[in-house]
């Protein structure tokens, strides 16, 4: 009897223990929880700009935000390097502040949820890490005609008769010397106008009247792209704001950049025109039958005078 009793006490001593470890289980996934809190800047500046030595916020010593998740419940405190909101006596992490910083076209618009772009999530992160992932998105403001670009249309014919671009500067102005330009009212060129980012723009060929005897041989245009944070004028690698399309029209909107458009023309040889040579007497009177050629824009003409019985050779007029 007392074997027995003493097997039963073992067992029950046994069922006690898995009980007890059984029930301390379910407490550590409590701090086992992971989250990441995640700054993600798109095209604009880095986080760097906005104050910070990294792309995250400490959740616990050596756990950064970015790539690398904190515990959940853990309050977010601020590394060396990392400003700490503004009034806050747990000295929690600010959002990186771009107040200040140039992103050609923009203006900083506060932090919002990523998820949500109505949610307003400044001027601090949350007391304690998460238990979800979080990302945080800056907004970008286009800034309107508070920062103007340059808009400009050219319409051009190469002097030696060349169809090809010649190298621009980069303000997109050529050297004089070596066009012609084809401008509405014989103005000698046209001065850039002002635009702002994501104004509407279209540019046509100039009418075949308006230049009779030439079409358009190509169309560039320069600095089309939107510009990403720290990218030059006419370096943009973004999207495509205005493109060529069907009959040379270049439509689209106003990039953050200065946009340059430049139709270059060249000869027609569909087109051609009538080179009528008269032979006259002192007073005028046709001494013999005219002659006619057809010739295109900018083909060499020459002529010699016939001998005619009873004239000699006097002058030309054209």
């Amino acid at each position: 009897m007392r074997l027995r009793h003493n097997f039963k006490s073992r067992i029950a001593a046994a069922m006690a223990a898995v009980m007890v470890f059984s029930m301390a289980a379910p407490a550590l996934p409590v701090y086992a929880a992971t989250a990441t809190i995640t700054f993600d800047t798109g095209d604009g500046p880095g986080v760097t700009y906005g104050g910070y030595t990294s792309n995250s916020v400490s959740g616990e010593t050596g756990t950064l935000l970015r790539d690398v998740p904190g515990f959940a419940g853990i309050p977010l405190v601020h590394p060396d390097g990392t400003p700490a909101a503004a009034g806050d006596s747990d000295a929690r992490p600010a959002f990186p502040n771009f107040t200040g910083v140039s992103y050609p076209g923009y203006n900083f618009g506060g932090w919002y949820d990523a998820s949500d772009p109505l949610k307003y999530v400044e001027p601090a992160l949350p007391f304690a890490m998460p238990s979800d992932s979080k990302t945080y998105a800056p907004k970008w403001i286009p800034s309107g005609v508070a920062q103007n670009f340059d808009y400009t249309v050219m319409h051009y014919r190469m002097l030696d008769g060349s169809s090809t671009e010649l190298p621009a500067t980069d303000s997109g102005t050529f050297y004089q010397a070596n066009y012609i330009a084809f401008n509405p009212n014989g103005n000698p060129w046209v001065s850039p106008t002002q635009k702002a980012m994501g104004d509407t723009v279209t540019a046509v060929p100039l009418a075949l009247t308006a230049v009779p005897g030439y079409k358009v041989g190509s169309v560039i245009v320069k600095n089309n792209k939107k510009r990403k944070f720290g990218e030059a004028s006419g370096a943009g690698t973004g999207a495509v704001q205005a493109d060529v399309g069907s009959g040379n029209v270049v439509s689209g909107v106003m990039p953050n950049d200065d946009l340059t458009i430049r139709y270059l023309y060249i000869v027609d040889t569909n087109k051609t025109f009538n080179l009528r040579t008269e032979y006259v007497d002192q007073t005028g009177t046709t001494i013999k039958a005219p002659t006619t050629e057809t010739k295109n824009a900018e083909q060499a003409v020459s002529a010699t005078p016939p001998t005619i019985a009873g004239f000699v050779y006097d002058s030309v007029q054209s």
